[in-house]
């Protein structure tokens, strides 16, 4: 490794049910360990769980999931802090991968809800057919930019020019149904490793018809 390419693992995250405990925060729904992997079951509406550590400021992040058919969305939460976060969404249901501005509302209720909360319709979405199998993800973030392969597959590149990957956020999983995760990696980068990716070519992204009020 040359002195100016840098990478920790901050988390290997095999599931079992005392890593569970140790790293994560169940939030909302049944989140269980299987087999090295973690079931998530929506209870009313979601099943979200968050990580008890932080972000690195640069990051690669991969795991793999098998949401199920009925689950229209499944939501990666990035750099939650307090309420606010990024979420990239898989979103079965109108078959597109799409990056909104996001809310966890933590109120004395017993469901914990998710809802879009800023920049409605001005954050880039691209079409992604569902399938119903093993996902491979690869989340890169450098700097302001956040690249996705799914699969292998460079899917999109995302410009945080509204400031919404906020420092030292915390992970999360949020699911409109039942998941599987597993094979979690999380690395720190620096120097040469969190320099962008030579070549990515994303899918052409979606044209919003309109932008919604706030």
């Amino acid at each position: 490794m040359s002195a100016t390419a840098q990478t920790k693992t901050v988390l290997h995250e095999t599931f079992g049910k005392k890593s569970l405990q140790k790293h994560w925060h169940i939030v909302n729904g049944s989140w269980t360990a299987d087999q090295q992997a973690v079931v998530g079951v929506k209870n009313t509406d979601w099943a979200i769980m968050t990580s008890k550590g932080r972000l690195p400021d640069n990051y690669v992040l991969t795991f793999n999931c098998l949401v199920d058919s009925n689950a229209y969305l499944l939501e990666v939460m990035l750099n939650l802090n307090g309420e606010k976060y990024l979420g990239i969404l898989l979103n079965q249901l109108d078959k597109v991968v799409a990056i909104e501005d996001r809310s966890l509302f933590s109120a004395t209720a017993p469901d914990r809800f998710i809802r879009s909360t800023g920049n409605i319709g001005k954050l880039p979405k691209t079409d992604y057919p569902p399938k119903y199998q093993w996902l491979h993800w690869k989340i890169q973030k450098t700097g302001n930019l956040l690249y996705i392969w799914i699969n292998d597959e460079a899917v999109m590149l995302y410009t945080d020019e509204k400031n919404l990957l906020t420092p030292k956020g915390r992970l999360g999983f949020a699911v409109n149904g039942t998941v599987v995760i597993k094979d979690l990696l999380l690395q720190a980068t620096r120097g040469q490793d969190s320099k962008p990716p030579v070549t990515f070519e994303a899918r052409p992204l979606k044209k919003y018809f309109f932008n919604f009020s706030e």
